[in-house]
């Protein structure tokens, strides 16, 4: 209830902005776009002249949507660097590719920006995220097997407070250095702390907080492109799937994201980008999830992506090879996701997304992952000698109009020993969902979803093989 009532008093805050900015003069409103930062109204008036004789743009401007790399979720930048500079590749994140990082350029609605005077050069952002699901046979804040693990189910729960506090780097290959600060207030902290950081502080069900992110950052010029550095506790490079709420499709994760794949790396990670098209990363980690705490076990995480041309295919292949721990959200008989640390073993985990537009409103996209441990825990907490996983998922997304999207998600999880759910079989779901943004700062996403797993009865308790989940969340960016 806390919740929505914090929510409910952003939004009618939002609401008096956007009141404000509908009462100017009509002739303000009708009055050109001011121009952006570092170019003066001279420039202007000398452009609109050009404009005149050379007719409209090939396009007109769209709002750049939460990502789901689709049709609703374009790959290109919602805004485009200087002519002049050699553009930085769109990242293979959705948080990275609707990120503009042009000096004094914001995601989002820049609310933040507005309200605390930011300097130039320095970028705030943040959302708050609550919501709920609803899953038939399920007792009262009892864990939501495979649909949203850090949500107690039958409630509403704060999903994430979020508040990035960062120095981007500067667009194109120029010298420039910079930061992130990503701090996580909500039930998520517990699905993203890596082993070792504030072990006795975030827990299953409870808001916590969570510094999700926090690095600092180098760019270099090489040869015609741009080589980048970055050291610290980062999102991983696995998945289709993002972290950040406003940045993944649905309300609900799938399998691939809940159970087989990291969330986040600690250590230091290069990109470097040869030219428009490609990004090749590099890193040295420890094992992934896990922070210092406990020593160091040396990982290698690397991988490249490929962005076309006309920015409507994109194809990424990352992977990471070392000794590692699970990331378990295991059902251990008294309800509880999160077991024990598993023992260290050489695991090597390898991910592959592609991405493609087939119109201005329809996209698809794909994930392949395949993973193999040495020596992990199987279902009954037994060591193994070795143990395997693998995963497919698929995304659509249609645009309807300016305000929605349809989604519809499919993935299912081979899981035989059981070492990354709890339970030997394999692991369905199909969710169809809708995103409405009737404004920049406001989204809510309805989705209705059905789970099966062949083989184990991992829901409910674990006493059902299959459930019917309704879900919802309300979300407002600032």
């Amino acid at each position: 209830m806390a919740a929505l009532l914090f929510l409910a008093a952003v939004l009618a805050a939002c609401a008096a902005e956007t009141a404000v900015a509908a009462a100017a003069p009509s002739a303000q409103s009708s009055a050109k776009p001011a121009a952006p930062q570092g170019q003066d109204d001279d420039e202007d008036d000398d452009e609109e002249d050009d404009d005149e004789s050379e007719g409209p743009d090939d396009a007109p401007g769209t709002k750049a949507p939460a990502p789901g790399e689709g049709g609703a979720m374009p790959l290109q930048p919602s805004a485009q660097p200087p002519a002049e500079s050699v553009p930085v590749i769109p990242a293979r994140r959705f948080a990275e590719i609707e990120r503009a990082e042009g000096e004094g350029e914001e995601r989002g609605p820049g609310l933040l920006q507005k309200w605390l005077d930011v300097p130039d050069g320095m970028r705030v952002e943040g959302w708050i995220e609550a919501g709920g699901d609803w899953v038939a046979h399920n007792a009262k804040n009892r864990p939501n097997f495979g649909v949203n693990d850090g949500n107690p189910a039958q409630t509403v729960a704060l999903n994430q407070a979020y508040l990035i506090v960062e120095k981007p780097l500067t667009d194109g290959t120029d010298w420039s250095w910079g930061f992130r600060f990503d701090n996580l207030f909500g039930v998520d902290a517990d699905v993203f702390r890596p082993e070792g950081l504030l072990d006795n502080s975030v827990s299953w069900g409870k808001p916590s907080w969570l510094p999700v992110q926090f690095y600092g950052e180098m760019r270099a010029p090489l040869g015609e492109g741009a080589f980048d550095v970055k050291a610290g506790t980062f999102y991983a490079l696995q998945g289709y799937e993002e972290g950040m709420a406003p940045y993944r499709p649905l309300y609900s994760t799938s399998y691939l994201y809940n159970f087989a794949r990291p969330a986040t790396y600690t250590g230091v990670m290069t990109t470097w980008r040869p030219n428009k098209q490609w990004e090749i990363y590099n890193g040295f980690i420890n094992s992934p999830d896990h922070w210092l705490q406990g020593g160091w076990h040396s990982n290698y995480a690397g991988g490249f992506s490929f962005d076309s041309e006309d920015e409507k295919t994109e194809v990424s292949v990352t992977f990471t090879a070392g000794p590692s721990t699970s990331r378990q959200f295991i059902f251990d008989g008294a309800g509880v996701f999160g077991a024990p640390p598993d023992r260290l073993a050489n695991t090597w985990l390898v991910s592959e997304v592609l991405t493609h537009e087939l119109s201005d409103s329809l996209s698809i996209s794909l994930e392949l992952l395949q993973g193999v441990s040495s020596g992990t825990r199987d279902a009954a907490g037994a060591g193994s000698s070795a143990s395997h996983w693998s995963g497919q998922g698929g995304w659509l997304s249609y645009d309807i109009g300016d305000d929605w999207a349809v989604i519809v998600r499919a993935d299912r999880l081979h899981d035989p020993a059981g070492s990354r759910t709890g339970f030997k079989g394999d692991f369905y779901e199909a969710t169809l969902g809708l995103r409405y943004e009737p404004t920049e700062w406001l989204m809510v996403r309805p989705e209705i979803r059905q789970d099966v797993a062949s083989g184990a009865r991992p829901y409910s308790d674990g006493t059902k093989g299959s459930q019917s989940s309704v879900g919802l969340d309300v979300m407002i960016r600032f």
